[in-house]
Formats: C-alpha cells, sequence, structure tokens
C-alpha cells in the first residue's frame, strides 16, 4: 500500500495471520566403548569463525522453551506531542511470531511437525522438499525411545531424517536384527547398493572453504564455516545415501535470524570407532543460503565440532536415553539449537542433508524440530513510529 507523505508520525496495528498450509511434496530422488575423538588427526576444529548467532530473549533455548509472547494486535504510541495517524496493518512480511505449538497436533505433515507453515513463524515459498532414498524420511510422533530426552521440542511430532530407513529407528536392537543389510555389520544399516550416492552434493552446496570477514558480504561459492571438505573424507568424495529437506522462505523485517533444533544418532561408534583415521565419518549439514552466510551452520556451540560423526564427543553411549529404539547400543548427541543471523527481510535457503562417509551400509539420523525465525522484538513489537 502507497502512503501519501506523511507530515504526522505513523502507528501500524500488527495483523491477526490465518493459518496457511503450503502442501508438502516430494522430488525425485537425486541421483545420481569410547566417547572421545578417534586417533590420528583430531584437529577438526573449524578453521574459520561460525556465523554469526542472533540473539533475542523470546527465542527458543535448547532446552525446548518457546516464545513467551503470542501473535496479538499492537501499537507504538509517539513519543512528541501531535496527532496519530493509523495507517492499518502490516503485512506478513513485518510480523516475526513464533510458530504455534499446536500446529502439528492433527497431521503427519512434515513441514508441521517441523514448525513451518503454521500460524506464526516460517512460511515456506514453495513447500518443504524432500530429495534422496525413498525411505529416509518420517515424522516422528512423542518422543523416540522409552523415556523423554528425545521428545519433541515444539508440539507433538518431529521429523527423523536417516541414510537408512527412517522408520527402523524405532525398532529395539532385537526387532532391528531381521532388517539388517549384513551379518556382522553394526544395525541400523540398510544397502542400496549405490542407488544415491553423489560425487558432487546438490547446488547450493559447495563444499570448498572459503573466509568470510564477520560484516562482509560472503565471497561465495563455498562453504564460510569451512567444515565440510575437512570431513567429507575419501579419495573421492562419495555422498552414499544421501537425502536432504530443504525450503526457500523470505525473513520478516522484524527478524534477525534463523535456528532450529536438532539431535544425531550414529551406528558408526562404537564398533568401528578403533578405526585410525576414521573414514566412516558420516555428516549432517545446515546449509544456510543467505546474504551474511554461505555454508554450514551445523557445528555444536559447545564443542565447536561439526556434525560428523568422527568429530563429536557424545552426550549419550549405550545409555539409558537410548533404551528402546535403534541406537540402543550405540551413540548420540543430544537435542540442540543451531542458529544463524539473517538480514531482515531477505530470501534465505535452508538445506538440512545427511550422508554416510566412507561406507554406505552402517545407518546414521538426525532428529529435527523448531525450526523458527529469530525476532528481533518479541512479540512482534512496534515497528513504526
Amino acid at each position: 500500500m502507497k502512503l501519501p507523505p506523511a507530515t504526522t508520525w505513523l502507528t501500524v496495528g500488527s495483523l491477526c495471520l490465518c493459518s496457511c498450509t503450503v502442501p508438502f511434496y516430494v522430488d525425485e530422488p537425486t541421483s545420481t566403548g569410547s566417547t572421545s575423538a578417534p586417533a590420528g588427526d583430531t584437529d577438526l576444529t573449524p578453521t574459520t569463525t561460525a556465523p554469526a548467532e542472533a540473539t533475542d530473549d523470546s527465542a527458543a533455548s535448547s532446552s525446548g522453551a518457546t516464545d513467551p509472547g503470542l501473535p496479538g494486535t499492537t501499537s507504538s504510541s509517539s513519543s512528541g506531542d501531535g496527532p496519530m495517524l493509523d495507517v492499518g496493518t502490516p503485512d506478513d512480511q513485518e510480523e516475526c511470531t513464533p510458530p504455534a505449538p499446536d500446529c502439528d497436533a492433527d497431521d503427519d505433515g512434515v513441514d508441521h511437525a517441523l514448525g513451518v507453515n503454521c500460524t506464526g513463524g516460517i512460511s515456506s515459498l514453495e513447500g518443504v522438499v524432500a530429495s534422496g532414498t525413498p525411505d529416509s524420511l518420517w515424522v516422528v510422533a512423542g518422543p523416540l525411545g522409552a523415556g523423554d530426552t528425545f521428545a519433541p521440542r515444539l508440539g507433538s511430532r518431529a521429523v527423523l531424517l536417516s541414510t537408512g530407513v527412517a522408520s527402523h529407528v524405532a525398532l529395539d536392537p532385537e526387532e532391528l536384527l531381521a532388517k539388517c543389510s549384513e551379518i556382522g555389520l553394526p544395525c541400523p544399516s540398510t544397502d542400496y547398493d549405490g542407488a544415491y550416492d553423489l560425487a558432487m552434493l546438490p547446488l547450493p552446496l559447495q563444499p570448498a572453504p572459503i573466509i568470510c570477514p564477520k560484516g562482509q558480504l560472503p565471497p561465495g561459492p563455498g562453504d564460510c564455516s569451512a567444515t565440510i571438505d575437512k570431513q567429507w573424507l575419501g579419495d573421492p568424495q562419495i555422498a552414499h545415501d544421501y537425502s536432504e529437506l530443504r525450503l526457500t522462505a523470505t525473513a520478516p523485517l522484524s527478524a534477525v535470524g534463523v535456528s532450529l533444533q536438532a539431535a544425531f544418532f550414529t551406528a558408526e561408534w562404537p564398533n568401528r570407532s578403533a578405526v585410525g583415521a576414521f573414514a566412516n565419518n558420516d555428516l549432517f549439514l545446515v546449509w544456510l543460503e543467505s546474504e551474511q552466510w554461505t555454508g554450514n551452520i551445523a557445528v555444536h556451540p559447545d564443542q565447536l565440532q561439526p556434525f560428523a560423526a568422527g568429530a563429536l564427543e557424545w552426550d549419550h553411549a549405550q545409555d539409558a536415553a537410548l533404551t528402546g529404539f535403534a541406537f540402543e547400543e550405540h551413540v548420540a548427541i543430544d537435542w540442540t539449537k543451531l542458529s544463524a543471523a539473517i538480514t531482515p527481510g531477505e530470501t534465505i535457503t535452508l538445506v538440512l542433508a545427511i550422508f554416510d562417509v566412507g561406507d554406505r551400509k552402517v545407518d546414521s539420523a538426525v532428529l529435527l524440530d523448531d525450526l523458527r525465525w529469530t525476532c528481533a522484538i518479541p512479540n512482534g513489537g512496534p515497528r513504526h513510529r
């Protein structure tokens, strides 16, 4: 809406948004013991700084708390004297609010389980697109396993992405034995016989490390985190059983960042952890394509390590938190908040990807939830004065 030249102060109320669901669709598959780091070259720390993290008291923490504010009508008053002119309500791009916690209560949509296309939160421009192995995706209702350690962080559902058959993760070790790809291998394991192996990652993912000084535009193409190429072991580099979710979204004018929560599991430990160079270095990536950053943001905020099977110190190793599902005899990283700063109003692309490294059979998986904007002004807040 074009406004006439203003001689008075303006105030803009907020718009109470209605729920809008964008259909989820699936692309054709893309062609084509110890819990410490392994012996050998353990210098796995990213060689560049992590992406700038937007801070906001209203954003969810890694414990899964939700924003205290709810969408509602807000207004601002002029700090000076004179009349106020109410010009109506802002459009969607100005509204930055958390996703509604009950968004996934009544359906198994992947977008809603992530917290996308809900009342409030992120609205994707072209849905949430899945590519890769045919059974790599599963919407998990309730906690994974016997306890609450891996319960959803927003609402009642989360999304699991696997290098194998995602639904096998719900099975306990005894049930899993009949599903393993080969006797003697750790379970879960799946053999797609190279049908979903990639010699190059799909664009915009470009793993070559680049240096991205803070406050400057990324020089790309390349990975500002400098983590992917170093962890993607092998000559040639092959991404075995590659699967991904991707979406594009335009940030509200009061959004300053984006975040999600992830929990990572692998069957590569402990059975094969004695390998000196740990060639079976399965990777989970979150690629952010934005004005401030191009590259991986799946870097553990405390360990400063990428989500690679050979780089992390595990939060859980064959313990009670893993009881009752497929990784009971293996290892996991707790729910972890991954975040990065963005430019208000820009359009970003996110790619959540997982693939086997070194071996195409033994599986790794990641649980995903609570994908949201980081809002500069909690509850939408006053934007125009």
